[in-house]
């Protein structure tokens, strides 16, 4: 934790947060997640991104099999349920996911590291693979979108949210608080690299820092043929 706060202070960005940072981070934050996110924080993200899916995605006669990355209590999961034909969530905290268990809603369960569990997929598995919240912990997204977009049949939805970083920001920065953001152009360079359309982007604020709005994108893509 340490380290990597210290990186943020000195203005270095690492490709990522290390694993131990993010699990015990929310480790420790799990019991009183939900609350402290949606009652102090009035996040918003969950309930956003589901909104752009189905407002843009004729899903009426589909059920998907979709991936939550970094699941966390599944308040995302409880958003799209009705999506589903199977439903995957991983997740590195451990206390995260016995949260997520209780809401009785995954067919599958798993405690690790989500590039790990998405390099060892099966290709074509998936119709919708998700992400909220997550990518402010994974600040390179090469290997996210080299590992969807293998995943990922043409025709099918990668969906996530960012933190929107300033401007004239590089592609990704370490923000102070130990979050990563992202600047608006580094995901269409990333959708010409992997093969993806962007159906669908917004701006918004996904919660409250304090007294000062979290501004963020929304992002849906579609795999290209």
């Amino acid at each position: 934790m340490a380290k990597h706060l210290l990186a943020a202070l000195r203005s270095i960005t690492p490709d990522r947060a290390p694993a131990s940072y993010v699990r015990d981070t929310f480790d420790s934050y799990a019991e009183n997640f939900d609350l402290h996110l949606v009652e102090h924080l009035k996040y918003r993200t969950p309930e956003m991104l589901a909104g752009l899916i189905q407002n843009k995605l004729n899903l009426e006669n589909q059920a998907l099999n979709i991936l939550d990355l970094g699941c966390g209590t599944g308040l995302f999961g409880e958003q799209i349920k009705h999506l589903k034909k199977r439903l995957v969530g991983i997740d590195l905290s451990s206390k995260m996911i016995a949260k997520a268990e209780e809401r009785k809603i995954y067919d599958e369960l798993i405690v690790g590291d989500l590039l790990d569990h998405m390099a060892k997929a099966t290709a074509g598995q998936f119709q919708l693979i998700v992400a909220t919240d997550v990518f402010n912990y994974v600040g390179n997204l090469l290997s996210v979108f080299q590992q969807a977009s293998r995943l990922l049949d043409a025709g099918t939805w990668l969906a996530f949210s960012l933190e929107a970083a300033r401007d004239d920001a590089n592609d990704f920065t370490l923000d102070k608080t130990g979050r990563y953001q992202h600047g608006r152009m580094y995901v269409p360079r990333l959708c010409e690299l992997y093969g993806f359309d962007e159906l669908s982007f917004a701006q918004s604020t996904l919660r409250m820092d304090g007294s000062m709005p979290v501004i963020g994108y929304l992002y849906l893509l579609k795999k290209s043929g």
